[in-house]
């Protein structure tokens, strides 16, 4: 009998930690990622008709475009490289994954504010002085992002800082998606 209760508890720790993970991929990227059609492709032509397309589709209740590039955060006299940077348009990923409903220090993005960034936890604790000591950088604070495919580099605010409960959403940041495509 003790046995079988090992057993029942186990499983249902088990299930329980699957329900967690499988949640937080979810939240930190939606039910489906489309990526262009080749690994030479950096981008998926006319996405934005190719958005469309998804969003007719039966049982389709929301769609986001993304775009992503890699680059340097400076914040202070804290360089950390390499960062995957993600473009977004918040009115749309705000249907699509839980990030908005994470922010736990500033807002989130919006379309209309420009040159905004939105950081994950984790890195946002490692910007800070020392990593793992929950102390982050300020809401209203300036740092810099340097493009490793283009060369620029552009200061942007920090608007807010995101806690998705997932180690992948917490080690994204975010801008606006024209701001990046125009990087």
């Amino acid at each position: 009998s003790i046995a079988f209760a090992t057993i029942l508890t186990s499983a249902s720790v088990l299930n329980g930690f699957r329900g967690i993970l499988v949640d937080g991929a979810i939240g930190v990227y939606g039910h489906l990622i489309v990526f262009p059609s080749s690994e030479e492709e950096t981008s998926i032509k006319d996405a934005g008709e190719t958005l469309s397309k998804i969003k007719k589709l039966d049982g389709v209740e929301a769609a986001s475009l993304r775009s992503h590039a890699f680059s340097m955060l400076k914040y202070e006299d804290k360089t950390v490289l390499p960062y995957r940077l993600y473009g977004i348009v918040p009115e749309q990923d705000s249907l699509v994954t839980d990030f908005e409903n994470g922010i736990i220090e500033g807002k989130y993005l919006n379309s209309k504010n420009k040159k905004e960034i939105v950081l994950g936890l984790t890195d946002a604790d490692i910007l800070s002085e020392y990593e793992y000591d929950k102390k982050y950088p300020k809401i209203g604070d300036k740092l810099t992002i340097n493009s490793f495919s283009t060369g620029k580099q552009e200061e942007y605010t920090i608007a807010g800082i995101t806690d998705s409960k997932a180690i992948m959403g917490n080690i994204q940041v975010f801008v606006n998606k024209e701001d990046l495509d125009n990087f």
